[in-house]
Parts: C-alpha cells; structure tokens; sequence
C-alpha cells in the first residue's frame, strides 16, 4: 500500500509553531509511535488521522486504507 511519506505525514499532522525545535519533536513524536504500534500499523494509523483531517486535500487515500482495513 503506498501512502504519504513521512515527512508529509509529520508536516500535515503535527503543526509547528517553533520552526527551531519542530523537526526534531516531529520525528521524536512519530518515532515513539512507530515504537509503539509498529512501524505498518503506525504509518496506516497516520493515512487515517491524515484523512480525516484533510479530506478534501487527501480523498485519494479512502481507497487504500479501506482496503489495508480488510486485510486484516
């Protein structure tokens, strides 16, 4: 399943309002995730919360996470 990379995944879901300090607790935050969930599952949870929050910008995702969602 092919969904956003990373960065763009950090960058449209976790804002920065310090540009100094956003890259470095952007990739610690979605690391821990990854620790904790898995690297697949945590990347799917991402697809997820990145399309709910912009679905407009990110409708082209409906489709592969439906169907990473039936896999299981």
């Amino acid at each position: 399943m092919k969904l956003p990379d990373q960065k763009t995944l950090l960058t449209e879901l976790i804002p920065s309002y310090k540009k100094s300090e956003s890259t470095a607790n952007r990739q610690k935050l979605i690391s821990l995730i990854e620790e904790y969930f898995g690297e697949h599952d945590a990347h799917l949870i991402f697809a997820i919360a990145l399309y709910f929050k912009r679905s407009e910008k990110y409708s082209w995702l409906y489709p592969k996470i439906k169907k990473a969602l039936e896999e299981v």
